[in-house]
């Protein structure tokens, strides 16, 4: 999905923009959101935590089965008696204008310190009023975050724009996805660089979160030069300003066949969608 028309997109996401005319909501409830999931882990086991947070319609992703409901793949775990074997926190968060979705990410530890990652979650508030998640991913972290669980987690700014429709936006976001996906094929640090926000943060090959301009382009550079992605959904926000992509990947490094998935936050701006968080991660060998 995407490339060439990378300047129609601008232009045709700005045609269906308006200004923002409400005061833009607080982060404040995808963040308790995620710290109450962090919570429920440490007192039932990983496999409730995750049931009793995950959306009806949520999912989980593989690289070769695809996108699965998350309730029923999650059934399928097996039962065991490990509460508290994980511990995440939030670092980084967002909402969108309508104040329904929003994303965390954030660092994980496993047992005693046995494995480090970095988690990237999608939310959606409820018919009810709570807030379970839509996608939840991870990427392997070289050691524990140098930002612990006291962090304040940083927010993303208010979308400049709105959308005036949820059909256009996604139509909008949809083409700037293709976009990518073309131009990632041949020059993935082109595809990337050209749509990341100033203050965005890649995940998933490196050993931390690059965050900022100046970060994120060292590491694409190290990225391999072509990645070949398959888009399998997402969605936006009633206020056309906040969306979600996710997909499976392949690419080639060190002269091996890698396949893995991706998830990413974007914002509608003056001048199209940007990407506010990004993670491309290898399945575990």
């Amino acid at each position: 999905m995407r490339h060439a028309i990378v300047a129609a997109v601008a232009v045709s996401a700005a045609a269906f923009a308006v200004q923002a005319s409400t005061p833009h909501p607080s982060a404040d409830p995808v963040i308790a959101a995620e710290r109450a999931f962090a919570a429920r882990g440490q007192e039932v086991p990983v496999k409730q935590a995750f049931l009793d947070f995950a959306a009806p319609d949520g999912v989980l992703v593989d690289s070769e089965r695809g996108a699965e409901n998350a309730l029923r793949t999650i059934a399928g775990w097996p039962d065991r008696a490990n509460a508290g074997y994980i511990k995440w926190w939030p670092l980084y968060a967002g909402i969108a204008s309508s104040g329904e979705l929003g994303f965390t990410t954030g660092a994980a530890t496993y047992g005693d310190n046995e494995r480090f990652t970095h988690y990237f979650t999608v939310w959606k508030k409820q018919p009810d009023g709570s807030w379970k998640w839509l996608i939840d991913m991870g990427s392997p972290a070289d050691t524990v975050s140098p930002f612990g669980p006291e962090t304040t987690p940083q927010v993303a700014p208010p979308a400049p724009v709105r959308g005036r429709y949820p059909e256009s936006a996604w139509r909008t976001l949809d083409e700037t996805e293709t976009a990518l996906v073309d131009e990632a094929r041949t020059n993935l640090a082109a595809a990337y660089g050209r749509r990341l926000a100033p203050e965005g943060r890649i995940m998933g090959m490196e050993g931390q979160p690059s965050v900022g301009r100046a970060a994120w382009s060292r590491a694409l550079a190290a990225r391999p030069k072509s990645v070949s992605m398959k888009p399998l959904g997402g969605g936006v926000s009633k206020s056309g300003d906040f969306g979600w992509t996710y997909g499976s990947a392949a690419w080639t490094a060190d002269g091996r066949r890698r396949q893995g998935t991706y998830l990413r936050a974007w914002q509608l701006r003056r001048d199209g969608w940007v990407i506010l968080a990004d993670t491309l991660t290898a399945d575990r060998p």
